[in-house]
């Protein structure tokens, strides 16, 4: 049911009555004070919850609290344009395993032991460790929703907490693997397997470090042109839930590459697969392109590669160069601790000064 069509106050005899979800509830003698009061506290409570009916503290199941909370994250993760952010898939998956396991079991039965038989069931599936981590907090995260609206107690949520992440080589969880930099005789290996635009995506990130998903949908109109630095702020970017503003940096070589696709119109995407198939203007998706490169490493019959491990490499060359605060400002972190998990160390520098010093 649409949060656009409310629920009608409705009149039965001489009672009045509010229908949600196929049920009927009783609301009190038509136009009564008290029947309006009740009314429009539960339109406020069903339109709070996502556009279903209250559950009745202490009496929910778990999978009942789950598909209020899934209707929640559908809602609330959205970008600005109203597409869903990728952390809706994210919640489902964990959801999904929480509601197999325990689904008809009572919500406030949920504890620390029926948490930690879930992650189990996440590291039988090799889930990697910091995925079991991030899934167990999504989980967590659930309940300290339920707490806000009357559904679970808030020591729940402080036994919960005492499940402690899991920590490498103290865990069955299998480690993820370190992403790295790519290297240039990896990237040069392609430059004659994948389309005009695809490549320019790759200079691109290489030049300004940005994200995939902050230059796909980049158009001419989106650019400040002034100045001999271009200027480009991503309507959409990781931490623009957060109002942090994103600025992606165009020097002259990457104004070059962008002077290269503006022969279409200034509000179309600049990026698109136009430029392989006639009639499509829409702009490259992060799947389509991360698919590109990959089916190009295996043309080239190199080790495949992703676009982010582009960021990684721009991180460690800019931070190699001009230090880790202009990496931290280019890339756009927050915090200097962030970047350094981007730009690797340069080994063969301190190995140099070792061998001078030591």
């Amino acid at each position: 049911m649409s949060l656009s069509k409310l629920p009608k106050y409705r009149k039965n005899g001489q009672y009045a009555f509010v229908q949600i979800d196929c049920q009927r509830i009783m609301l009190g003698r038509y136009d009564s004070d008290e029947s309006r009061k009740k009314y429009q506290r539960l339109i406020a409570e069903w339109a709070a919850a996502g556009g279903m009916l209250p559950v009745e503290p202490g009496g929910a199941t778990l999978c009942e609290l789950i598909a209020q909370f899934y209707r929640h994250c559908q809602s609330y993760y959205r970008r600005p344009d109203g597409n869903q952010t990728t952390e809706v898939g994210n919640y489902k998956q964990a959801l999904k395993l929480v509601n197999n396991l325990y689904g008809d079991q009572p919500a406030k039965a949920f504890g620390p032991a029926q948490l930690e038989t879930v992650r189990a069931e996440m590291i039988k599936k090799k889930w990697v460790r910091q995925q079991c981590n991030r899934q167990t907090s999504r989980i967590k995260r659930m309940f300290r929703w339920a707490v806000v609206r009357g559904i679970c107690k808030a020591e729940q949520v402080t036994a919960l907490d005492c499940l402690e992440p899991l920590k490498r080589g103290r865990c069955d969880a299998v480690e993820g693997k370190k992403v790295v930099g790519v290297k240039p005789e990896q990237i040069t290996a392609l430059e004659s397997l994948v389309s005009k635009p695809i490549w320019a995506l790759i200079q691109l990130q290489l030049l300004t470090g940005a994200r995939s998903g902050e230059l796909l949908p980049l158009r001419q109109v989106d650019l400040e042109m002034t100045g001999t630095i271009w200027r480009y702020q991503p309507t959409h970017h990781k931490m623009s839930h957060a109002d942090r503003e994103r600025v992606v940096f165009f020097g002259p070589r990457a104004q070059e590459i962008l002077r290269g696709f503006f022969d279409r119109a200034i509000d179309a995407p600049l990026f698109s697969p136009r430029d392989v198939r006639r009639g499509s203007n829409a702009a490259y998706s992060k799947d389509s392109y991360r698919r590109a490169i990959a089916r190009a490493c295996e043309i080239a019959g190199i080790e495949p590669w992703h676009p982010h491990q582009l960021r990684h490499a721009a991180a460690t060359r800019i931070r190699q160069t001009y230090g880790l605060e202009a990496a931290q400002v280019i890339l756009g972190h927050a915090r200097a601790d962030v970047t350094e998990i981007y730009a690797q160390r340069d080994q063969a520098k301190a190995a140099a000064i070792v061998a001078q010093v030591g």
